[in-house]
């Protein structure tokens, strides 16, 4: 068999460096959510009573490596944000290579939330965010990084006419209106398919998209006000 060239062999290398990193990183997760439950659960104080050297500690690691995984407890506990966006940056750029924009944003946007609320332990935190008064601030900065993100995204991408812009902030609001609908109305009651929600909002947006486009061509257009006949000085008679 043959021998590895140095370049696979460093790409093995570093595919396993990675793997071991996000096996940790999930363990600090894991490690916090016990803690919060042992520490009274969400309602009786468990987020507020467990701190980032007790989640340290627990998971074996100095408080310097933790910040090397996480900037805070918050994102451990509710949502990584910086994560969350590169991560779904990554699965749009994955899908430019092939796919035309609108359904770029929108399918990696659909599968990022089905990743997520497949895995019981990142479902558990999505759902504490989502439901957390105290949370809402944080998520609406989420919500507009990620949108801010992804229109800077499509900057570089392909288009036509100077209305480019305008329609690559519109995919990308539609695109993040569905999921945030599906997230909200999943979050009062996590007992439905996230699934059947998500198709129930995307079915309805080539009716949203039809329903603009019919106010703008059925708009009625104002018509231009008629120029005022040229005034010309009354003739003489020939004497």
């Amino acid at each position: 068999m043959r021998g590895l060239s140095l370049f696979d062999a460093m790409e093995a290398v570093g595919n396993t460096l990675q793997r071991r990193k996000e096996r940790q990183r999930r363990h600090i997760i894991e490690v916090a959510q016990e803690l919060i439950r042992e520490n009274g659960g969400d309602e009786a104080g468990g987020i507020e009573a467990t701190t980032v050297e007790m989640i340290s500690a627990r998971a074996d690691i100095s408080t310097r490596t933790f910040f090397r995984y996480f900037e805070s407890k918050l994102d451990v506990i509710y949502l990584d944000h910086r994560r969350s966006v590169a991560d779904l940056l990554g699965l749009v750029r994955a899908r430019l290579a092939h796919e035309p924009v609108e359904r770029a944003v929108i399918q990696a946007s659909v599968d990022q939330v089905l990743a997520f609320t497949d895995d019981p332990l990142n479902r558990e935190r999505l759902l504490r965010a989502l439901r957390s008064p105290a949370y809402a601030t944080r998520l609406a900065v989420w919500r507009f990084a990620t949108r801010q993100q992804l229109v800077e995204l499509l900057a570089g991408q392909p288009g036509r006419g100077s209305d480019r812009t305008f329609v690559h902030r519109a995919v990308v609001s539609l695109a993040r209106t569905v999921i945030d609908n599906t997230l909200e109305r999943w979050a009062r009651d996590p007992r439905q398919d996230v699934r059947k929600l998500l198709d129930g909002f995307i079915t309805s947006t080539p009716q949203v998209a039809h329903a603009l486009a019919a106010a703008a061509v059925s708009r009625p257009r104002r018509r231009r006000a008629a120029k005022p006949a040229a005034v010309t000085a009354p003739q003489q008679a020939a004497p």
